[in-house]
């Protein structure tokens, strides 16, 4: 009781300036959890293909130590053979332990990172800005439709701007922290590192960074330069596997002779990634992907790729409102840099910098232009406070927070209602499946248990679905010593050449396909865009 009653007196005792902000604070991270956490982790309903690819790495290095190619921890995932990022899955690993191959084991991580990334913002841009600028940004963060469906589902990208922020945190943190805990400047370049398993964009925006924030704080690096030259070696030391990836598949294309020795695999790719960025169209409608100027279409449109995942109904992942005052943020922080000469420069700033080098080398959606979207909120938080700076009356200045908050709040509001209305939930079914679970379930009880079942291409990576709802155990599969071009297991087949042509056997497809059958084919069940049936010759 009366640790209670000092708490109380303390509380009284601050001033109503700072009760104010501390409520509001509160407020808006409650707002932030409340609006990622409801209805998680059934909604969107099913799951996307790559959240179940991680999560099945994720179980299969749980429970083999090895992907589910069988490649002992890999640096990078051969995945569908042109690769897929690790830092989801190896994070994956506990809540897929606890929780299984599940929606809440799949999308646990990015619901947590997507939360801890309010209050993390709000220490940087405090610590950079101040307090009233800071809650702008975290307001903006809270209830932004992009950051709000970044959380609610499990796409490896979208743990790279979590951990670009984290580095810049304890990169600021770091340049001033006291003497006896010097030892914490090792620590504060990790993030950085870690983003390099995140997205393959980081190869592009870290260096960029890094080397940006050394320079800014060049003269509290340099009195401390040998604990900042033993955080450099330690990002380095981590940052290796996926450095010795980059040369074994882009530059030698060819094994390394030294991998035998080395703790964790490092594959051979099938395929380029990039490349395939570069070829696939990401957004139907728009100037085709090898045309320079398509990606600025892409951010003249306000970033909206047509994406049911990034892009609820006409939307814009981030409210026009708030790209207009991240473009002041941007002339606003340039003028003070060049006024400064160069002695006042923002991180935000320098971070949006480095996030335009993506948009040189491949056609990009919202998943690969998503370190962008930060430093914007940043810069248009800052924007918004400068306004108000600016302004002479009092009443003013009152005016336009109160406008500028209010038009953040309501343009969230409407977006997250249409969110969860009924139409999007259709629309959100052409990319999260949900109707697969069932169809795998009945596949299972209706066909014998050696009978053959084909499940068609138009099925997204179905071998990966197949391995995801039947909870294949991973040293099974690998035992069948398949690969991605030929990934069948057990009596599953997942290319129309290898149907069996002389017996029974069971099908998945799409409603638009027809059964490749010699003989007769009756549809059994139905359900969305997906058709189950068997074939007798």
């Amino acid at each position: 009781m009366k640790t209670r009653l000092e708490k109380a007196r303390k509380w009284r005792s601050v001033s109503p300036s700072r009760r104010w902000k501390v409520i509001a604070l509160v407020a808006i991270l409650l707002v932030g959890f409340a609006v990622r956490i409801y209805a998680f982790p059934t909604y969107p309903e099913g799951l996307n293909q790559d959240e179940q690819s991680a999560a099945y790495e994720a179980y299969s290095l749980l429970t083999t130590g090895k992907d589910r190619w069988g490649d002992p921890f890999p640096a990078y995932f051969l995945g569908w053979g042109s690769g897929q990022n690790v830092l989801q899955s190896y994070l994956s690993i506990p809540s897929v332990a606890v929780f299984g191959l599940s929606p809440l084991g799949v999308r646990l991580v990015p619901l947590l990172l997507g939360v801890a990334t309010l209050p993390l913002l709000f220490w940087v841009m405090r610590r950079l800005t101040g307090t009233y600028t800071a809650l702008i940004a975290t307001l903006i963060l809270a209830v932004c439709p992009w950051h709000i469906l970044l959380s609610r589902w499990g796409l490896e990208s979208n743990l790279l701007p979590f951990f670009l922020l984290l580095g810049v945190a304890t990169t600021v943190y770091a340049t001033t922290i006291p003497q006896r805990r010097l030892w914490m400047i090792l620590l504060s370049l990790i993030p950085f590192a870690l983003a390099f398993y995140a997205y393959g964009t980081a190869m592009v925006i870290v260096p960029i960074i890094v080397l940006g924030l050394l320079v800014m704080y060049r003269k509290q690096v340099l009195a401390r330069w040998r604990w900042w030259l033993g955080a450099l070696g330690i990002a380095a030391l981590i940052s290796l596997p996926f450095l010795l990836f980059v040369i074994k598949n882009y530059l030698l294309h060819q094994p390394l002779g030294f991998e035998q020795l080395l703790p964790f695999s490092i594959p051979l790719l099938e395929e380029s990634r990039i490349d395939q960025i570069r070829g696939e169209a990401t957004a139907p409608g728009l100037i085709a992907p090898g045309n320079p100027i398509f990606n600025l279409n892409f951010f003249l449109q306000g970033f909206n790729d047509r994406s049911v995942y990034n892009v609820v109904g006409q939307f814009l992942p981030l409210p026009l409102g708030v790209l207009i005052l991240a473009g002041i943020g941007v002339g606003v922080t340039l003028y003070t840099a060049l006024k400064s000469k160069g002695k006042i420069i923002s991180p935000f700033l320098m971070w949006l910098g480095a996030s335009i080098g993506p948009f040189f080398i491949a056609a990009l959606n919202v998943n690969q232009a998503n370190s962008i979207f930060i430093p914007l909120i940043a810069l248009a938080a800052i924007a918004t406070v400068e306004i108000v700076k600016a302004m002479p009356y009092h009443r003013l200045r009152q005016l336009w927070s109160v406008g500028v908050v209010t038009y953040v709040i309501i343009s969230g509001a409407l977006v997250y209602s249409v969110y969860l209305g009924p139409a999007n939930a259709q629309a959100l079914s052409t990319n999260y499946h949900p109707a697969l679970k069932e169809a795998f379930a009945r596949l299972e009880t209706m066909s014998p248990s050696t009978a053959p079942i084909y499940v068609s291409e138009a099925v997204p990576l179905n071998y990966v679905q197949a391995l995801f709802y039947t909870k294949q155990e991973p040293a099974t599969f690998q035992s069948f010593d398949g690969s991605p071009s030929q990934p069948d297991f057990g009596r599953y087949i997942f290319s129309q050449e290898r149907i069996p042509g002389n017996e029974r056997y069971f099908y998945l497809i799409a409603q638009h396909e027809q059964p490749s059958c010699s003989g007769r084919a009756v549809n059994t069940w139905q359900s969305g865009n997906w058709h189950i049936g068997t074939c007798t010759p």
